[in-house]
């Protein structure tokens, strides 16, 4: 059961229930209009869910990756990534696991057992989990339990979401990924096959006319790298067809004109959490690394939104022509 506080606005998406697991998602909107604030999964999974049944779990994980998404519930998943005394993983545990990984979501869960054991000689266990998209902004949100079972054996989750994050909502831009591995060198050339010419026609007396240039030039080299090279264009375009937003391209890189000194900060960060987990291999590390890793991905993404244009906006008939190309080279990834 979802029981909601008097005065959120939220509205009944999906109601579910199979011989394996049984799930609500809702929809809860901003207080200020009717604009999505994020979406919401209350969801029960029995144990050891076959991989077939599993797919309809799948299948919420990959529809929100890329909204600002949350999922809790019993899951009955034992696995070490959030439970400190767990040996080792049980089916749910590692089905979970890998859909954490596979779509870049991060578990809120800190160690802390959520079921008491009935049994005596038993440990207690944390099957009970809360998920959340990486377009959730991490620092905004905290996770514990509740220290009165209330009768359960299962402790209540306590969730909370800064109101702040809800009003003051960032879209990430969604990445497109290339296999370059598979790509095709051949059909990549012919996508430029009379785009020499198109430019040449160009005017270029203004900085007006410069930028229409630039922006032509780099919509030739992503047209090139989406036909040309195996990539997972389509299925972003299908996910957001209705909500029209569009895919962007950008190589990662600390030499980037958009990584800033908060970026520096957070890739040193998530560098020393990964070395220090690598090194003890402990629960509390592991979380911690993947708690930076997660606050790395959303500051670089903040960077990245608009940075492209202001880049743009600083090339006038001041500028050199060498540095006019220094700057075009990196807005395109060639340093």
């Amino acid at each position: 059961m979802t029981v909601f506080k008097e005065g959120v606005n939220y509205s009944l998406i999906e109601n579910k229930s199979r011989p394996f697991a049984a799930w609500q998602t809702f929809k809860v909107h901003k207080s200020a209009n009717n604009d999505t604030a994020f979406f919401f999964t209350n969801i029960y999974i029995a144990g050891n869910t076959n991989s077939n049944d599993f797919k309809e779990i799948e299948a919420l994980f990959e529809t929100y990756q890329f909204e600002r998404y949350l999922i809790t519930g019993d899951m009955n998943a034992k696995n070490r990534f959030w439970d400190c005394q767990c040996l080792a993983p049980n089916g749910n545990g590692t089905k979970l696991f890998n859909l954490i990984e596979q779509f870049d979501y991060i578990t809120l869960n800190n160690g802390e057992h959520t079921r008491i054991a009935e049994v005596e000689g038993h440990a207690n266990s944390a099957i009970d989990l809360t998920i959340v998209s990486s377009s959730f902004d991490i620092d905004n949100l905290s996770w514990t339990t509740h220290n009165d079972a209330m009768g359960s054996d299962h402790k209540p989750q306590l969730i909370t979401i800064r109101n702040e994050d809800i009003v003051n909502h960032y879209e990430p831009p969604i990445r497109v990924t290339y296999k370059t591995d598979q790509a095709d060198p051949n059909k990549f050339k012919s996508c430029f096959t009379g785009c020499e010419d198109n430019l040449k026609e160009l005017p270029t007396d203004t900085a007006d006319d410069f930028d229409g240039l630039t922006q032509r030039i780099i919509s030739h080299i992503i047209d090139a790298a989406n036909n040309g090279i195996p990539n997972n264009k389509k299925a972003i375009d299908k996910i957001h067809s209705k909500k029209g937003v569009n895919t962007v391209t950008r190589q990662f890189s600390k030499t980037n004109f958009w990584f800033n000194e908060d970026c520096k900060r957070a890739h040193k960060e998530r560098r020393y959490r990964q070395h220090r987990w690598e090194k003890t291999r402990s629960t509390v590390d592991m979380i911690e690394y993947k708690k930076s890793k997660a606050k790395f991905r959303i500051i670089t993404k903040k960077a990245k939104a608009g940075a492209d244009k202001d880049y743009i906006d600083s090339i006038d008939i001041t500028t050199t022509a060498k540095e006019s190309w220094e700057k075009l080279n990196k807005l395109s990834g060639k340093f």
